[in-house]
């Protein structure tokens, strides 16, 4: 059996501060953007005749958002992208699956702590991934990407835990400055988890012009230059479709036997 393999920590969060430098303003205004819209929408919510069908559209689009914020954190990892704010209002066609997939994941979550609280904490780890995989996977139901979260982060919860854990000190310390310190923290934090996720092979399973991203152009199918080759003997979980090579290209006649290895077509004379 193969050795899982996670990149070490502290080369998630130094790739993740170098990743961000210079894309901080970026996403201060995407950030300012989604506080914006929260707050009209939220004073609408408590008007007694439309509130709850605003309270049902704000859900929605609040998954559109969670989800399309996943993808920016991917294109700074894949492509050292800098964020634009249209980002945040792209793929609008798939503003109702982000929503069922967040709406399940927290379902599941909730129904796995009523057994104990600690089951509920370990089944979030292990849907965490959904996401991240239905972002390169588009066409991917939720439920799939739910199950595939599943089976790539099994031996690979606790990394991530630890990982996330390793920022409560800079939460504490973010409270302390009444929230000043978000505006640099959120960025690291999403992109630390974003590089998380592609060390252990959520990548890109589409052309990058699809993807989008500044320098998509110049990824041509190939593995992100982020991604190191692993330690011998281990490999990354999920693989890149590979194309599958018929044993025999060709059928021989009826009544003729095979010949092995299968003889390649003789040239015409010249």
């Amino acid at each position: 059996m193969q050795q899982q393999y996670t990149m070490p920590r502290q080369e998630i969060k130094e790739r993740a501060k170098a990743l961000i430098k210079g894309k901080i303003p970026s996403f201060f205004i995407i950030f300012m953007i989604i506080f914006g819209i929260s707050i009209p929408v939220s004073l609408l919510g408590m008007i007694p005749v439309i509130g709850f069908a605003v309270s049902i559209a704000w859900i929605i689009f609040v998954s559109w958002f969670q989800f399309n914020m996943v993808k920016i954190f991917q294109r700074v990892v894949f492509y050292n992208n800098t964020p634009q704010a249209n980002e945040l209002f792209d793929d609008f066609n798939q503003c109702v699956n982000a929503a069922i997939l967040y709406l399940l994941m927290g379902l599941f979550t909730f129904l796995w702590s009523l057994l104990l609280v600690v089951p509920g904490i370990i089944k979030g780890f292990s849907y965490s991934a959904a996401p991240y995989i239905m972002a390169t996977n588009p066409g991917m139901k939720p439920l799939e990407a739910i199950n595939r979260s599943k089976e790539i982060m099994h031996g690979r919860k606790m990394d991530l835990f630890v990982l996330e854990l390793s920022f409560l000190g800079w939460a504490l310390l973010a409270t302390l400055t009444l929230g000043i310190l978000y505006i640099w923290l959120a960025p690291y934090m999403g992109t630390a988890v974003a590089q998380f996720y592609a060390s252990i092979g959520i990548v890109p399973q589409i052309a990058p012009q699809q993807y989008g991203g500044q320098n998509a152009g110049q990824y041509q199918g190939q593995p992100p230059q982020y991604q190191q080759q692993p330690p011998h003997g281990t490999q990354p979980y999920y693989q890149p479709p590979q194309p599958q090579q018929d044993p025999w290209p060709q059928q021989p006649p009826q009544n003729h036997p095979p010949q092995f290895p299968p003889q390649p077509p003789q040239q015409p004379p010249q």
